[in-house]
């Protein structure tokens, strides 16, 4: 059996977790088998293209990143998947809904509270880094700033030692919840997917709000990038479309910076934050350690 998350180049921490998380629930030799199997765990991975041309797949709490998911059903097995918009997808019953497997964490050697250092913490999505030097724009701030890229069980220990995380990560806002730290949702780049957000949200019972942040760039644009972007964001803004009208066309100035700071301030604060019910929580952990004991018995 393979296990297959997305591989970032540079590391994305939630989707790393893979590596590690499903060790403390299965034997090592799970995944030295060669049987032709593929694991789907945390990730976004249920796609047309990735369900292609595979053998057999079995499935423990992915998620889908589109409304329609062609695949071969009598390859696939689900146990669970992350939420109803991803049964929806793939024409599941909502009961395999469940939630998202980084939940776990909880049933993990991980699952130790720590003390709070930070005040607030942001954490962007890893696709945003290029665009905007984050870690200055926290400092202004004054804010402690989480590299998603970094080791997972760093940007985890940092998550659980604030009291407040800024979130356009949804794995960040996920160890966030599940370790009950309240979490504001943000979008900054033109690649967020608003329907992995919902998702989740839909499956943790959540009303999500995703807060819209000012465009500002402080990474370099290519010029042959810049007038591509420059003519899909006037657009992207005229049909109101965030993937089109986000796309950076060129360095901002101070001005924008500012409006950019000034908008994470007035969002860091316990108004604004979100967080699922633990009763909610520990519901969701027990469905899928369950689901995990079935697997065990037919797999192991």
């Amino acid at each position: 059996m393979k296990l297959n998350y997305c591989h970032v180049a540079g590391g994305n921490f939630g989707d790393d977790l893979n590596t590690w998380l499903w060790g403390n629930f299965f034997e090592d030799r799970l995944f030295n088998r060669e049987d032709g199997c593929s694991f789907f765990g945390i990730g976004t991975l249920l796609s047309t293209s990735n369900l292609a041309g595979r053998d057999k797949m079995v499935v423990l709490g992915s998620g889908a990143g589109q409304k329609c998911v062609k695949y071969d059903r009598e390859k696939c097995e689900f146990f669970w998947v992350r939420g109803p918009k991803t049964a929806s997808a793939l024409g599941l019953s909502p009961g395999l809904s469940i939630a998202d497997p980084a939940y776990l964490l909880l049933e993990s050697p991980l699952r130790e509270l720590e003390e709070k250092c930070y005040k607030v913490s942001i954490i962007p999505h890893h696709k945003s880094i290029s665009l905007l030097d984050w870690s200055a724009v926290s400092k202004r701030c004054g804010f402690n700033y989480i590299d998603p890229r970094c080791d997972f069980q760093q940007v985890i220990e940092q998550i659980k030692q604030s009291e407040i995380v800024v979130c356009e990560s949804l794995h960040g806002a996920i160890v966030a919840d599940a370790f009950d730290v309240p979490w504001v949702a943000v979008s900054y780049g033109y690649r967020f997917n608003h329907m992995k957000w919902q998702d989740w949200a839909e499956s943790m019972q959540l009303t999500l709000k995703v807060h819209d942040l000012p465009c500002a760039v402080t990474g370099k644009v290519k010029w042959t990038t810049g007038w591509k972007n420059y003519i899909r964001s006037k657009i992207g803004k005229a049909i109101n479309n965030p993937a089109w009208s986000k796309r950076p066309y060129r360095t901002t100035g101070s001005a924008e910076l500012q409006a950019l700071e000034e908008c994470l301030l007035s969002l860091a604060i316990p108004e604004k934050t979100s967080l699922s019910d633990r009763d909610v929580v520990k519901g969701k952990v027990n469905a899928m350690m369950g689901k995990i004991d079935e697997f065990k018995a037919q797999y192991l």
